[in-house]
């Protein structure tokens, strides 16, 4: 797999994955599984990287918690803005507002990340910009940040204090929060790499 994967007809991912909502749960997303749901065009197929790419699937194509959470539209749009975040971190490391970003930024960014030509590197950006039309960014951050492509733990903030301070006039709240990180078994550190980035850019730099 391509490290951003990407393809032809964006239009085709933003519709297959607002499908997702009212159709049923596969138990895996296969070429023919494509068809069944009307994807039926050979520049369809990639749906299923980019779905692996942002942890919709895993690596056998079966749905993942982000599929199914994807699935209640009241956190459908945080939930998929999460993993876009998390898949894409290289990039919202460098622009924290990536989503926001124009064509010429973002081509500059993937051309020096990617090995195809102008084709390709204009699909790339297409399939990101297709993606984040989906997403809510300016929501609150999801409590879970799942990690892509890997066994990924949740990171989880839970709050353990809450301190009125009484020589505030104000009354102004003090909030504390104990933060939970359960790490997997794993010897692939890229895994913990993003944990950690995730998390500096998402609670500690807040």
């Amino acid at each position: 797999m391509a490290k951003y994967p990407y393809l032809a007809n964006s239009g085709s991912l933003k519709r297959f994955i607002s499908e997702i909502q009212s159709t049923g749960v596969p138990d895996k997303v296969t070429q023919d599984e494509l068809a069944s749901r009307g994807f039926k065009s050979t520049n369809d197929r990639p749906i299923i990287s980019v779905l692996k790419f942002i942890n919709f699937l895993d690596g056998s194509a079966k749905p993942t918690e982000n599929w199914i959470n994807y699935r209640d539209k009241q956190q459908s749009r945080s939930v998929i803005a999460s993993c876009i975040k998390t898949a894409y971190s290289e990039l919202f490391n460098l622009y924290p507002n990536a989503h926001e970003k124009d064509a010429e930024a973002l081509r500059n960014f993937f051309s020096t990340r990617i090995d195809g030509g102008d084709k390709v590197l204009t699909q790339t950006v297409g399939t990101f910009r297709a993606l984040s039309e989906l997403g809510d960014f300016t929501a609150a951050d999801t409590l879970t940040m799942p990690i892509a492509k890997g066994n990924a733990p949740d990171i989880k903030l839970v709050p353990s204090q809450l301190l009125a301070n009484a020589n505030n006039s104000d009354r102004q709240l003090v909030i504390n929060l104990n933060i939970q990180l359960q790490l997997p078994a794993t010897d692939n550190s890229e895994i913990y790499d993003k944990i950690f980035q995730s998390l500096k850019k998402n609670v500690l730099e807040k």
